[in-house]
């Protein structure tokens, strides 16, 4: 790999953060394979967090099949909201083509020809009938995400990582990558990159999420100051309008100290 700097490389992740280049061109720029590009940008992980933090948010990993959503309810949820599918597709972060192809692929042929019938009225601008209307009204909200987006794909090469141990109990790390039938152990490395790849980024978004929750929690709880407590009393003060507005609606108000006693 070309070598560069610290602050080089980072506004390497920069370019990259920013859609200037793709990862294959940047590791070809830099003369160097695009798994060894992924493993030197993890370490940034630890040289640069916030900067980390910042590519996962826009380049996070994905696993190639797209298993995590419940398409009948995805299918669902587009029905009685009123989207269309490149808007089901912006929300739930998956592509415009997948989303056709899943729904086409519904064995829920009733639900599938509303869906078709609601697109049909949307593109000749017709509105629903009542019937239809009625249906989709009767629908029932389902969960559409049913798991993380790499939960498959971690438990694959977390298999894969428990029985290549295993093997290395009682063999050598190529003989242990024959038997399991990788040809030799580059082929094993790579996948185990992929994991620990996926359990440094869940790690990091873990972290973030505990740092945002601490920060909400830290400011809810935050002591109140003098200006503070004078607004909120003077906000809580009953007006002479105020009172008359009550009386008129039969409500009570809290009483000032002259009523006290009357």
């Amino acid at each position: 790999m070309k070598k560069l700097s610290e602050e080089e490389f980072e506004n390497a992740i920069k370019r990259l953060i920013n859609g200037e280049i793709t990862k294959v061109k940047l590791a070809k720029e830099l003369e160097t394979e695009p798994r060894t590009l992924d493993n030197k940008i993890q370490e940034v992980s630890v040289t640069n967090p916030k900067l980390y933090n910042e590519y996962i948010r826009t380049l996070p990993y994905k696993q190639k099949g797209i298993d995590h959503i419940d398409y009948e309810a995805l299918v669902i949820y587009m029905l009685k909201r009123g989207l269309t599918a490149d808007e089901a597709a912006q929300k739930f972060e998956i592509s415009r083509r997948t989303v056709s192809r899943r729904i086409c692929e519904l064995e829920n042929k009733e639900l599938l020809n509303m869906y078709r019938e609601v697109a049909d009225n949307r593109k000749h601008r017709r509105n629903n009938g009542i019937e239809l209307n009625r249906k989709i009204s009767e629908l029932e909200y389902r969960d559409v995400v049913i798991g993380g987006v790499n939960d498959r794909r971690k438990a694959e090469l977390l298999a894969i990582e428990a029985r290549f141990n295993k093997l290395c109990e009682t063999m050598d790390k190529g003989q242990a990558a024959k038997v399991m039938g990788y040809g030799d152990r580059d082929r094993v490395y790579k996948l185990l990159n992929e994991l620990y790849k996926l359990e440094i980024e869940e790690y990091t978004q873990k972290a973030n999420e505990e740092q945002i929750q601490a920060a909400n929690h830290a400011e809810t709880n935050k002591p109140i100051n003098t200006k503070q407590k004078e607004e909120i009393t003077k906000n809580e003060t009953p007006t002479e309008e105020t009172k008359k507005q009550a009386k008129h609606e039969g409500r009570r108000t809290r009483p000032d100290l002259d009523d006290e006693g009357r």
